[in-house]
């Protein structure tokens, strides 16, 4: 955004609710997802190898993706000429976006495959981190966070960002050639 000459799409304050909001409970709730079934099964993992190791394209382009959500919705925003909406339309994609691909990494087996609503810890997690987006949006706090609540037509663009990226890396693991990508295995 700098380098375009454009406003910086998010403040501090922002990366940090970002981070509180998508990273706490939703963290916490995965390490209650149910084991694999055949995760005993599965010879040990290298212990010289990283932990990483094998997951490195999923991360980038997860990356990837965001940023470009990020910024598509962010330029959309800027139209209005108003930098507070940019930055808040912007900051609850990034949020829903999140919220979104947790359930992507629950697993490497489709979510239809593991069910989308069997770990109901994560559905509470992510129901709560949704609830403290919609106060931090809608109380006398927001205008102190740089933020502006957004109407029903506004979420339209963040919601169908987060829900294509979910179909996009479930979509993913489908293709047997592709299965590499997000699982970082051939």
């Amino acid at each position: 955004a700098i380098m375009l000459g454009l406003p910086l799409p998010y403040l501090p304050i922002h990366l940090l609710l970002i981070n509180l909001v998508t990273d706490s409970l939703p963290a916490m709730a995965l390490a209650m997802e149910r084991p694999e079934p055949n995760v005993m099964a599965r010879p040990p993992r290298n212990p010289k190898t990283h932990i990483l190791q094998g997951e490195y394209v999923f991360i980038v382009l997860a990356a990837a993706v965001a940023a470009l959500a990020a910024f598509q919705v962010f330029t959309w925003g800027l139209r209005t000429g108003d930098v507070a909406f940019a930055r808040t339309v912007n900051f609850v994609t990034s949020v829903l976006f999140e919220l979104s691909l947790v359930f992507t990494c629950r697993s490497r087996r489709s979510l239809f495959a593991i069910g989308p609503f069997s770990n109901r810890y994560l559905l509470g997690a992510n129901s709560i981190a949704f609830v403290v987006l919609l106060l931090v949006l809608s109380t006398p706090i927001a205008p102190y966070l740089h933020l502006v609540p957004l109407t029903a037509s506004q979420w339209i663009l963040p919601v169908l960002w987060s829900i294509g990226a979910l179909v996009f890396f479930e979509g993913l693991k489908l293709v047997p050639w592709r299965k590499s990508l997000v699982s970082g295995r051939a």
